[in-house]
């Protein structure tokens, strides 16, 4: 039920302070609720636009996509090294053996590629 629904909302954590999000019973087969739940979207987005905070996500974001570019990017590099790719996959091997902590695994293929490239 809506209640119900109204009450697990209460145990999550929130993502924005400034919009307490709207319960209730909708039904597509019905008709019921639809407008309304159209209504809750356009508030939301009118209030985090007034508050900047649809502006502020949008730049985490951008700033996410960035960083998440520049690791693919650099991962990429490093895999196609010669002297980490003649070795990740004995490495890698180690580390799923546990003969080898993850820690020293990178220590030693970042080694290897910052001195041979």
């Amino acid at each position: 039920t809506a209640a119900d629904y109204a009450s697990a909302i209460g145990l999550i954590r929130q993502p924005y302070l400034e919009w307490q999000v709207p319960v209730r019973a909708i039904s597509a087969l019905e008709g019921v609720g639809i407008r309304e739940a159209w209504d809750d979207i356009a508030r939301f987005r009118a209030v985090l636009d007034a508050t900047g905070a649809w502006s502020r996500r949008r730049a985490e974001q951008a700033l996410s996509a960035l960083r998440s570019e520049i690791g693919d990017s650099l991962l990429d590099h490093f895999r196609a090294a010669p002297a980490v790719a003649e070795r990740l996959a004995a490495i890698e091997e180690e580390v799923v053996a546990g003969t080898r902590t993850p820690a020293a695994a990178a220590r030693v293929l970042l080694g290897h590629f910052f001195s041979h490239g």
